[in-house]
């Protein structure tokens, strides 16, 4: 099924991309939109599965957490058919 865009719908997909923790007035301030019609658009996006999540990318040094591990793992027996239980 392919999705009719405009470029309304390009452009705010674009701007949930770069950072998706613009409210839905800011969205629709950057593309000529009210904050409602807006809600809406995002929501129709969301609903026909182009926008799949919406996430924080957090700075893992910042949070202490700049720790790097390497982790290896020894088995007793090397069977697939031990792994597939």
């Amino acid at each position: 099924m392919q999705n009719e865009l405009d470029n309304t719908d390009i452009d705010l997909l674009g701007l949930l991309q770069e950072g998706s923790g613009l409210t839905n007035a800011e969205l629709g301030q950057r593309v000529g939109l009210s904050a409602p019609a807006t809600h809406a658009r995002v929501r129709r996006l969301q609903q026909q599965g182009l926008v799949r999540a919406n996430v924080a990318l957090l700075d893992h040094e910042k949070l202490g957490l700049d720790l790097v591990c390497f982790v290896q793992i020894t088995l007793r027996l090397h069977s697939s058919e031990l792994v597939a239980d």
